[in-house]
């Protein structure tokens, strides 16, 4: 598998996360420890997607600081769900990192943290008072032992 996952970035496939093209050695490490997630983690992650997607209206009163980053050229996304998040979170800071694919902390390392830090200090001094009402209710697990087995298969894989 490490050496598909090599052949892939040879091959032009690091342009879906890099603005910049990797080193030789940042090729080797993502071969070697790409994300690989428990097998039925993605199924599992999913069977609720559509109950709580709707998310219209439900962060119009949010009163915690949010940030949202997003790399222009990031391929596993499209700008379209910028637009999704500014609709739904009114009052979150938006920034488009105009050099960046998936990974905008590693092609805009320098951008990227002195926006998180300046956003920290700003949400650091903020006044937060909790509002009772338009909230999400998160939808619990379809079962706590589908929840169980994708934990004790992430165990193995590890």
């Amino acid at each position: 598998m490490a050496q598909a996952y090599y052949n892939a970035h040879l091959a032009g496939d690091w342009k879906q996360n890099s603005y910049y093209k990797p080193t030789s050695e940042e090729f080797i490490r993502t071969a070697l420890y790409e994300w690989c997630p428990a097998p039925g983690f993605r199924d599992l992650l999913f069977l609720d997607y559509d109950s709580f997607c709707g998310l219209d209206g439900k962060f119009d009163d949010f009163e915690i600081p949010t940030l949202i980053l997003e790399g222009k050229w990031d391929s596993n996304w499209d700008m379209g769900k910028v637009e999704f998040m500014r609709r739904n979170h009114p009052h979150a800071q938006v920034e488009i990192f105009k050099k960046s694919g998936h990974k905008i902390f590693a092609d805009e390392p320098e951008k990227f943290f002195d926006i998180l830090q300046k956003f920290l200090e700003k949400a650091d001094k903020a006044k937060i008072e909790y509002k009772p009402g338009n909230r999400i209710q998160w939808p619990k697990p379809h079962s706590d032992l589908e929840l169980k087995k994708v934990m004790a298969q992430s165990h193995l894989n590890n």
